[in-house]
């Protein structure tokens, strides 16, 4: 890839960065997350409602500039701002670079329109992602529309791997590399898909049954089915298995600084989604460390 494509594609993913902060804040948890017509309108000041001028919506530039806060009433901009913009525009040049060097391992003589269709699913991906933790956090829900194209997305990407012939003997698209055939697994790739889709649906929903609904939410148990059909099998358990220590350590550490207390909720979404990232970026290396040690 080269730089001038890297830095487009950087500038590119800061402005999706910016209106995906639109999406998310104007976003009620008593309406539709797609209803359209909530995302248009003018952009203004939560405080002051003044409309912000084309100077005030330079992604990630306007804050600086700004000092993190609005030109009109000087009151403070949200952190969330360029946090969500940067993370976007790194994920438009580092989900294609991820892509194009798994792809080109799994299929000879991989087409440039085969990892240009996976790095628009997959940046898609990560995009429903961040609007899952923003949400999560904020009102402790996951929209079941967001999880609905997150199960679109993941059929799509076992089809795409199934119509380039990639099996499980090749590591069957896993993102944990040649460690995937630790695992028992079927020849089919949409097999290990569908067992993916499966156990983490059943696993889940064995803990919100077993909780009564105090462990998580049924928002859980839909993000991680829609995981398992996107990740497969045997991805799908680590995930899991990643989502529960991060949520724990978080958890341990809200505790003994007195953030919070046992009888507090803690968003689980989040956690899923970071344990996620790390198996698509660090799968077969985390494998690998993991297995080292033992």
């Amino acid at each position: 890839m080269s730089w001038l494509l890297i830095v487009f594609l950087f500038l590119f993913g800061l402005a999706i960065g910016s209106f995906l902060n639109v999406v998310i804040l104007r976003y009620e948890p008593s309406q539709p997350f797609f209803g359209w017509r909530r995302w248009l309108g003018r952009s203004h000041c939560p405080m002051c409602k003044a409309e912000l001028a084309w100077t005030d919506l330079v992604p990630l530039v306007s804050y600086l500039l700004q000092k993190g806060r609005c030109r009109s009433c000087d009151a403070p901009v949200s952190i969330q701002y360029p946090i969500v913009e940067l993370a976007v525009g790194l994920l438009f040049v580092f989900v294609p670079l991820q892509l194009s060097g798994m792809l080109s391992s799994l299929v000879f003589g991989a087409h440039a329109w085969i990892i240009a269709l996976a790095s628009v699913l997959w940046v898609a991906v990560f995009l429903l992602f961040i609007i899952v933790v923003v949400i999560d956090f904020r009102y402790f829900v996951i929209p079941n529309s967001v999880n609905a194209v997150l199960a679109v997305l993941g059929a799509a990407w076992t089809v795409v791997m199934w119509s380039v012939g990639i099996t499980s003997g090749m590591g069957g698209g896993s993102f944990l590399g040649h460690f995937s055939g630790l695992f028992p697994t079927f020849q089919e790739v949409w097999a290990n898909h569908l067992t993916g889709l499966a156990v983490g649906l059943i696993f889940f929903l064995i803990i919100v049954l077993a909780s009564l609904g105090r462990g998580m939410g049924m928002g859980d148990v839909k993000l991680i089915a829609a995981l398992g059909l996107l990740f497969g099998w045997p991805d799908i358990v680590v995930i899991m298995g990643l989502s529960f220590i991060i949520g724990g350590l978080v958890a341990v550490g809200y505790l003994l600084i007195g953030k919070k207390k046992m009888s507090d909720q803690l968003p689980f979404g989040p956690f899923i989604v970071l344990a996620t990232a790390i198996v698509f970026f660090w799968g077969a290396g985390l494998a690998g460390a993991y297995l080292s040690i033992l």
